[in-house]
């Protein structure tokens, strides 16, 4: 039983300590004796000795005793502010675990409403992204903001935008009419602002709540960014810019598959750029790779921005033109084949007119293999070439299971 270590048993102590000296009386009063005989004998003050050497055991155990108490206090102060320190912190490690799992920039303001807006107590709260020239767009929880409002945000974000970078690890926002404002960096520079409400004013820890939120959603945007950029860079044509050739399969098998699922049309083209290794061999593939180049920037501005343009292989290139007849796909390359006959490239001193021989493929809604159908655009191709160049042919359908390949109204190569 540790009877003494509660507080109210200050008098139970010195009950049982008075208890025990009139218990030992009688043997304390011999140790006297002797002490006193010890003292007339050998005229040493053993007694009073004694009594200082006892009051100095007891002070130090006291004191020992009174510093555990401190030390346990200060332990349990500190224990229960790490326990508030930890439960503040819940929320923004949840955000933060939440933004590491979002796979794109569409799921990150999802994630901000979801784990923030309860930080600032439901206020109204909206993310305002930048670009270069402007503002890019508005996010809001609700969709619905009227002309006033955003033209109020915006000056809002304007303030906010010129406001000096703050020092501090967590930004405190700055005040701008009636939101509280903090910027969203990315990269040493500013991305967007996040703007709430400040009515009624937000605490000191909801001001560095959201600060730290967006803070956090700074590193989001730039770890996502950097994921967009290094996939890109994956799969991506370096001299070109076009995807590569096993993107442009995995593409044609997903567009083969939504094709068949909506019996929307879908056309292939392969084309080449023509002589090109007379070319090469004649100026140098730094020509050859310039020609390559501005053929390739001349059918991207050309084409669709959604047609999916790849380099296949050397100079052939490979495009999926999504939601388009065979005879789309035709007008296509007949357009193409016209748009690059003024194309020159300067190489050596010299001005080259490159051209480019086309096949064009239209899918079957039984077409699932991509390699048969890219396998028709090139044999187009090849006929293409073997027409003479400078010119496009069509690929006639596949052939069926009940007899021999069907004949194309129409079908058949046309000089540009």
């Amino acid at each position: 039983m540790r009877m003494l270590d509660r507080k109210n048993d200050a008098l139970l102590a010195i009950a049982l300590i008075a208890s025990a000296l009139v218990i030992l009386r009688q043997p304390l009063g011999l140790l006297i004796d002797v002490a006193r005989d010890v003292e007339g004998r050998y005229h040493v003050d053993l007694i009073s000795g004694l009594t200082v050497l006892t009051c100095a055991l007891v002070f130090h155990r006291y004191r020992r005793h009174q510093q555990a108490r401190t030390a346990a206090a200060v332990a349990a102060a500190r224990a229960e502010h790490e326990h508030n320190q930890s439960t503040e912190l819940e929320p923004f490690i949840a955000f933060s675990r939440a933004l590491g799992h979002a796979i794109g920039p569409q799921a990150v303001p999802q994630m901000f409403w979801r784990y923030v807006s309860p930080l600032v107590q439901h206020r109204e709260l909206w993310l305002l992204t930048a670009k270069p020239l402007g503002w890019d767009r508005l996010i809001r929880h609700d969709a619905g903001a009227s002309v006033d409002q955003i033209e109020a945000i915006e000056a809002a974000a304007a303030v906010a935008l010129t406001s000096p970078a703050h020092a501090g690890p967590v930004a405190e926002g700055v005040a701008a009419g009636d939101y509280l404002c903090f910027q969203v960096i990315v990269a040493d520079s500013v991305a967007g602002v996040v703007g709430v409400r400040n009515s009624p004013a937000l605490s000191p820890v909801e001001r560095q709540g959201l600060g730290l939120a967006a803070s956090l959603l700074g590193v989001a945007i730039a770890n996502i960014q950097a994921t967009v950029e290094s996939r890109e860079n994956s799969v991506r044509d370096q001299l070109t810019g076009y995807f590569n050739r096993s993107y442009g399969i995995e593409a044609l098998v997903n567009e083969l598959k939504r094709a068949g699922r909506t019996r929307r049309p879908l056309s292939l083209m392969m084309f080449d750029v023509d002589e090109f290794k007379t070319v090469n061999d004649r100026y140098g593939h730094v020509a050859g790779d310039a020609i390559l180049k501005a053929v390739a920037d001349h059918v991207a501005r050309t084409l669709r921005a959604t047609d999916v343009k790849c380099r296949y292989g050397g100079d052939e290139f490979l495009v999926i033109l999504t939601d388009t007849p065979l005879s789309g796909a035709e007008q296509a390359a007949k357009g193409l084949t016209r748009a690059i006959g003024p194309l020159q490239v300067s190489a050596d001193g010299e001005a080259i007119s490159p051209t480019i021989s086309i096949g064009v493929a239209g899918a079957d809604p039984s077409d699932s293999d991509p390699l048969s159908l890219i396998a028709r655009a090139d044999a187009a191709l090849y006929k293409a070439k073997k027409g003479g160049r400078n010119q496009y042919a069509l690929a006639p359908p596949p052939k069926t299971h009940d007899g021999p390949r069907l004949a194309v109204p129409g079908a058949g190569s046309s000089v540009a």
